[in-house]
């Protein structure tokens, strides 16, 4: 089995000489490659059932992440895997793959093609593979380009304080406010919080309201914005008119901001108001690069959100008043919601916490059940008393301190 890049494979079984036999190809990687949105299928296609194609990509997973994945899919014993990154970048978790992809290149796909179709590095990889060499005028029509470029230009460039950052992303626009600590250094990685806004909403209001925990957490605080004028995020496939991919955006400046060493890939969080809540939610199912997150003042979408056998588990803490149009659940002929105590069960199952929670009263009108399994994973329902969908400003900025506690609590292993 051989580790190639996706473009070259691409270019070599699909002009040249004919295959003696039906290859079975792999893929790997994030929601750049992913059967909901990436390339994957498109790649499926070109084949015309020359090949066989296993998807294994993940919403949100980096390489290194998906080293179980790896492992299932290398014991299926495809003929070739290709991947949008290198697994012989930093902190490898699969030796054997390792071992066997020695071209050096840490970007994702536009990045570690386009030096490689450059170099003699092509033509090498057209050799090992037994292929005739490819004309390179054929790459107009089959290069796929992603974000990592505009993105990478863009994070270098962070200042302490609030710094307005505009990346391209499947073709948007996306607006993001990134703002660093006083003490912020480009030598130094950070852990980062991203938040996001409710229906409706803007970027500016969830970072106005986190940003005076930047400098005493030292954190890189993201606020994102849903693209406009929709301003929703897409926390479940279908529900809204347009189905863009908030998720696969998230991932590559997560992605992006851990390649360029600006955070910790360890300390990565996320928290949100109502619809970005429910992104959270969705977040959590389907991607793992966050150690923890923090959905607030929203719902969990039945037959959406429920974690399955690709999802990590997670650390997750609920804050919601008991008085919420979401605390008791809901259902209309387009979407069911979970009610607060459905949902914590549901993670409580997954997570295999225990049944029992450590109840904690704060004040008279918030009360905390926490629940910990043996591997020290939380799952923590915040219950604020006589309390609407937006919840008062003290008792929300309390809430907010115990969340930010809860998620420093956790990191990635």
């Amino acid at each position: 089995m051989r580790i190639v890049s996706a473009l070259t494979l691409l270019l070599s079984l699909s002009i040249g000489q004919a295959q003696e036999k039906t290859v079975t190809v792999g893929l790997i990687g994030d929601s750049t490659v992913a059967e909901q949105s990436g390339w994957g299928p498109a790649f499926a296609e070109r084949f015309d059932g020359r090949a066989t194609i296993i998807n294994y990509a993940k919403n949100g997973a980096t390489l290194q992440a998906l080293s179980k994945k790896l492992d299932e899919l290398v014991a299926l014993k495809p003929d070739y895997v290709c991947t949008p990154s290198n697994p012989a970048g930093p902190t490898p978790r699969n030796k054997t793959l390792k071992k066997q992809f020695p071209i050096n290149n840490k970007r994702s796909l536009t990045s570690a093609v386009i030096p490689l179709v450059n170099s003699s590095q092509f033509d090498n990889y057209v050799t090992r593979l037994g292929k005739m060499k490819i004309a390179l005028h054929f790459l107009s029509s089959l290069l796929i380009l992603s974000p990592f470029g505009a993105l990478a230009s863009d994070f270098p460039s962070l200042t302490a304080g609030a710094n307005e950052i505009q990346v391209e992303h499947d073709g948007f626009s996306r607006r993001l406010i990134v703002t660093a600590p006083k003490s912020y250094s480009p030598d130094k990685s950070y852990p980062v919080l991203f938040c996001f806004h409710g229906a409706g909403g803007k970027a500016d209001g969830p970072s106005m309201r986190f940003s005076p925990h930047v400098d005493k957490r030292g954190l890189i605080l993201i606020s994102a914005e849903a693209i406009r004028p929709l301003a929703k995020w897409n926390f479940k496939q279908d529900f809204h008119s347009v189905n863009y991919d908030d998720v696969g955006f998230i991932s590559q400046v997560v992605e992006t901001l851990i390649a360029q060493k600006i955070a910790n890939p360890q300390t990565i969080y996320a928290t949100g108001h109502s619809s970005g809540g429910l992104f959270c939610y969705r977040l959590a199912k389907e991607t793992d690069i966050f150690a923890a997150v923090a959905p607030m003042s929203c719902g969990m979408a039945k037959d959406a959100h429920e974690p399955d056998d690709q999802t990590t588990p997670v650390s997750l803490m609920q804050v919601i008043g008991d008085q919420d149009k979401s605390y008791h659940g809901s259902t209309n002929p387009k979407i069911t919601m979970y009610s607060a105590e459905e949902r914590i069960r549901i993670w409580n199952t997954f997570n295999n916490s225990n049944s029992k929670p450590k109840v904690e009263k704060q004040g008279d009108s918030i009360i905390w059940y926490t629940y910990t399994n043996p591997e020290g994973l939380e799952v923590v329902f915040g219950k604020v008393k006589d309390e609407e969908h937006h919840i008062r400003r003290d008792l929300r900025d309390a809430t907010d301190v115990k969340a930010l506690d809860f998620l420093f609590r956790h990191k990635l292993k």
